[in-house]
């Protein structure tokens, strides 16, 4: 019995998508045809078209709500390729990656994990409510030797309870593990 090489697959996240990826969506494959389908809901601009532009253009291409579905299908078809000759025994996802990861690991059928996507990527062109300014902070929660801190994450919880003195509204987003 010959066993297929490991491979740790990991869902890249926005950026991912280049002037080197036009092209790369084969128009015949069942994921392609159906994430057509579900951006045909949206009215928003066929994947395919934007795929087989001559030219990379920045603005349309990078647009959130093109960009972050590209990234998710063309992950998606790069981990197809990649288990035809490899065990996937891990997946880990950076940032917009992240969604692609709940796909790849079945977490998510992929109707909901391109409408997780589509829907994502629309938030982000959105302006924030009462014309507020967002981002995010990474604090770290580890210490020089990548041990748990308490007293960091005390900060991050008088932070919060806190709200800036006033500022403005802070909540916790995300979990990272070491980081909050």
């Amino acid at each position: 019995m010959t066993s297929l090489p490991r491979v740790l697959v990991a869902c890249p996240g926005r950026g991912a998508y280049t002037a080197a990826s036009l092209g790369s969506l084969p128009r015949e494959h069942p994921a392609v045809a159906r994430a057509e389908v579900l951006r045909s809901e949206y009215g928003l601009e066929p994947l395919l078209e934007l795929d087989g532009a001559t030219a990379f253009d920045p603005p349309r291409h990078l647009r959130p709500a093109n960009a972050s579905p590209l990234i998710f299908l063309a992950t998606l078809l790069d981990v197809e390729r990649t288990a035809d000759d490899h065990e996937i025994v891990a997946i880990v996802g950076n940032s917009m990656g992240w969604y692609s990861a709940l796909a790849v690991g079945g977490a998510l059928p992929f109707d909901d994990a391109f409408r997780l996507v589509q829907e994502m990527a629309i938030f982000q062109e959105q302006p924030l409510p009462d014309g507020g300014t967002g981002g995010q902070v990474i604090y770290p929660l580890l210490d020089a030797e990548w041990v748990p801190a308490p007293d960091l994450r005390a900060a991050v919880a008088d932070a919060i309870a806190g709200d800036g003195n006033g500022a403005g509204r802070i909540f916790e987003s995300i979990d990272l593990g070491g980081y909050a």
